[in-house]
């Protein structure tokens, strides 16, 4: 399998907040790992690639949360009845 990653992925375990569009209902995750162009994030039910999610997450040394909106761009079903 041919290596796609452009940049460097750091793993880092936070708490993480996030809605999913269309609703404004927060729900918890937990941030997994962190690049330049995106992030990992745990979360309890399974999202479609292509959806929109909204996250905020503090990252290590900072106090104040960030707050980004992207892409689902990977999702595995299989995570979701592992658990945490």
């Amino acid at each position: 399998m041919q290596e796609r990653r452009t940049t460097i992925r750091v793993p880092l375990r936070s708490r993480a907040r996030y809605c999913a569009s269309g609703d404004f209902f927060l729900r918890d995750g937990y941030l997994t790992t962190l690049s330049e162009r995106g992030i990992g994030l745990w979360v309890r039910e399974p999202h479609q690639v292509g959806e929109r999610l909204t996250a905020s997450f503090v990252l290590p040394r900072d106090q104040e949360p960030v707050t980004a909106t992207g892409l689902v761009r990977w999702s595995e079903t299989k995570a979701y009845k592992r658990g945490w």
